[in-house]
């Protein structure tokens, strides 16, 4: 994992660099832009026709069970969006900072950096491929646990509610190169499309997460969460006849087509 972490950082290091030394250098040529953008459209969220059973006790002094069974349809395709920060010149270097998911069958939600040049083609359009490492959790529900006893307890964390959330998750790491294209409306409002493909590098093993509201008398009410790994022992996850398996039966590899718009925050002509 920290392999990964140093060998991601060092590429886009280098990459923001070569983008840097494409930079035009006369201040004539410069047009640079700083702005929100926002993406929607169809991605991939894949998900294999399964059956799900879970069993799980908890650890209070008085436990109580959670056994539920869930048939999973396959799909292929889902809804997706991207909110971001953008930075850069059009004739030159291009960097973002975005917040993203994508929901289909199951969920994920994501934290994307990305780095890209542009290539402007003529005075309105503009063509920019962009490499985003992306860093998010992938979330699949499971349904939910009824408190019988006084309270759940996970992990040492405490579960007063009547009923508790339970969902399967796992963090994922990745790479989407995509291009984008861009018409530019106005000096401040762009039009653009992009395609994508979302590569999963490296993913933890999914784990069982836990959320419930305490209710506080006179006071604000907690939402409290916890965690358990699916390979302790009062837990026995089983996907088409197979216990506590690494693999979840969703993958979000895959290409991506959206749709967008931007706005700049101002810039020289």
């Amino acid at each position: 994992m920290k392999k990964f972490i140093k060998n991601t950082v060092l590429v886009f290091i280098l990459s923001f660099s070569f983008c840097e030394l494409a930079m035009p250098q006369s201040s004539s040529e410069a047009q640079p832009y700083s702005g929100l953008f926002l993406y929607m459209g169809s991605h991939a969220v894949r998900t294999e026709s399964s059956f799900l059973e879970l069993s799980y006790i908890d650890e209070s002094p008085a436990p109580d069970r959670l056994t539920t069974t869930k048939n999973i349809e396959a799909g292929s395709r889902g809804f997706g969006f991207n909110l971001g920060l953008e930075f850069g010149n059009y004739k030159g270097a291009h960097v973002e900072l975005s917040l993203g998911g994508a929901y289909g069958k199951a969920k994920r939600a994501l934290f994307e950096l990305g780095v890209g040049r542009n290539f402007s083609m003529g005075e309105k359009f503009v063509v920019r491929p962009v490499v985003t490492l992306s860093m998010g959790a992938a979330r699949f529900p499971i349904g939910s646990m009824r408190n019988n006893t006084g309270y759940i307890e996970v992990n040492g964390t405490e579960f007063y509610a009547e009923t508790i959330s339970v969902s399967l998750r796992e963090y994922q790491f990745g790479l989407r190169p995509r291009v984008d294209f861009l018409y530019r409306v106005t000096d401040r409002i762009t039009a653009r499309a992009n395609v994508g493909y979302y590569l999963k590098v490296f993913d933890n093993a999914p784990y069982l997460h836990f959320s419930g509201v305490n209710e506080n008398a006179g006071e604000d009410d907690d939402v409290v969460t916890a965690r358990e790994k699916i390979s302790e022992s009062n837990v026995n996850l089983i996907i088409n006849d197979a216990e506590n398996q690494r693999d979840l039966p969703v993958k979000f590899g895959g290409l991506s087509f959206n749709l967008g718009v931007g706005y700049s925050f101002g810039r020289k002509r």
